[in-house]
């Protein structure tokens, strides 16, 4: 491949995985609670056993749930700006808030992506010709 195409290809698989996280661990969000965290133990787990809640989530969801956040915020945001309404997976926490209790889970997925991918290519983009710049700069 030519010198800048490479580099914008490597781009596109960048800002491709960093749109397909957020499906990836929407299911386990969405799950009930005590299903996920509370009947699965490891050999040698201390007792009593924790019981967790939403007010005492294990340190894994909160990890999980704040990476879903930093990924879905920003397409939220955007689709916001352009359409009036956030995407599906940023109705908690952006405003206007919608209903999509009726909402297949593929079609929040093809919805995130789809304002999730171009979104991402274009901030990585900019991220590489900015750093480009500094490095012709530095040379």
């Amino acid at each position: 491949m030519g010198d800048r195409k490479l580099p914008y290809v490597i781009v596109f698989l960048l800002a491709a995985v960093v749109a397909l996280v957020p499906p990836a661990i929407w299911p386990d969000v969405v799950f009930p609670f005590e299903d996920n965290w509370n009947n699965w133990y490891w050999k040698g787990q201390p007792y009593p056993r924790p019981h967790y809640t939403l007010q005492n989530p294990p340190a894994l969801f909160r990890g999980e749930l704040a990476i879903f956040k930093a990924l879905v915020l920003p397409p939220a945001y955007a689709r916001r700006i352009f359409r009036g309404v956030p995407t599906d997976y940023g109705v908690l926490w952006v405003k206007p808030y919608i209903e999509t209790a009726g909402v297949p889970p593929l079609a929040s997925s093809a919805q995130h992506v789809a304002w999730a991918l171009p979104l991402w290519f274009v901030v990585f983009a900019a991220a590489y010709e900015a750093w480009r710049r500094v490095k012709r700069r530095a040379v």
